[in-house]
Order: structure tokens, then sequence, then C-alpha cells
């Protein structure tokens, strides 16, 4: 099974992994899955309360799991907590991931 399919099974069986579908942490790990990479501080407010959401350390767990190669680094430009991101980095992997977008 390729790092690839491993991802796609998180996504397609979450409760394997004790994701909940409908949780930030799942859309978290379909964007990696399409993107290659993904920011994961979220602050949403609404009507007065603020909900801050960080799943990197969640996202890391199941990569790890999985063997999958990634890098976790910053892109704010005084290093704050909303410029967090996750990259993978294995060749076989982000090319996977360019061919299911074509």
């Amino acid at each position: 099974m390729t790092q690839f399919q491993k991802l796609q099974q998180v996504v397609n069986e979450p409760k394997l992994y004790k994701v909940q579908r409908n949780s930030r942490l799942y859309f978290d790990i379909k964007s990696l899955l399409s993107c290659g990479q993904v920011h994961t501080y979220k602050v949403t407010r609404s009507k007065g309360y603020t909900n801050i959401s960080d799943t990197k350390d969640r996202i890391c767990g199941i990569l790890d799991s999985l063997n999958i190669a990634y890098e976790v680094s910053n892109d704010a430009p005084r290093g704050g907590k909303q410029g967090t991101f996750i990259m993978l980095t294995g060749k076989a992997i982000l090319r996977d991931i360019r061919n299911s977008n074509h």
C-alpha cells in the first residue's frame, strides 16, 4: 500500500483513526491529501464567540503512525501560530497527489 493510499484510507475510514467525519481534523487531512500542505491553526468567530483549533499534534501523530514523511514549518512574518503548516515531503506521495488532481 502506497503512502497516498494510506492517507486516502484515513479519509475513507476515519473511525479507524478516531477522527470524526465533520471535524476540523478531517477537513485538514482532506486538504493535506489534495494539496500536499495544510495550515493547522484556525480561528473562527461567530456572534461574539471565538473558536480556536490547532490540529498540528493530531495530524503529526497520524502521519507518524502511517510512516509518511512530513515537515512542520511556519510562514508567518514574525513566527506567529497562524503561520504553522504541515507539508508532505516524500516524492512518491507528492507525485500521487499531483496525478490525482489532474
